[in-house]
């Protein structure tokens, strides 16, 4: 009745030891990274990055929202429909969303040009 595994042999797991270092060195990488964004956001020094850690917490809370089950539902079918529309209309939506980049490329630097242009007024 039960199914039969092959045990997999203890070599499969080894790692070397210039693997592992790189792999610390890269959680070290991301904490001091993480640990730097947060003191940063803390003093308010950057408004941008306010800006994103704000809007990317709005998306996480709302998304919290859904259950996973709705997410899959919808998610599923919607990313097979937007490939099939994707593969018809290739051309046009990539020129669609040149000009949605280049626009909200523009818009962001307006925005920030106006933010530290106030800022050094005062």
């Amino acid at each position: 009745m039960g199914y039969k595994f092959d045990k997999v042999p203890v070599s499969c797991f080894h790692v070397s030891e210039e693997t592992s270092h790189q792999v610390a060195l890269s959680v070290v990488s991301g904490w001091n990274s993480a640990v730097k964004g947060l003191k940063s956001l803390c003093k308010g020094a950057d408004c941008m990055f306010f800006l994103k850690v704000a809007l990317s917490l709005l998306i996480l809370s709302i998304l919290g929202t859904i259950s996973l089950q709705s997410l899959f539902a919808i998610g599923i079918p919607g990313s097979f429909i937007l490939f099939f529309i994707y593969e018809k209309k290739e051309e046009e939506i990539d020129h669609v969303l040149q000009d949605i980049v280049s626009f909200t490329w523009k818009l962001k630097s307006d925005i920030s040009g106006k933010i530290f242009s106030s800022a050094k007024d005062q």
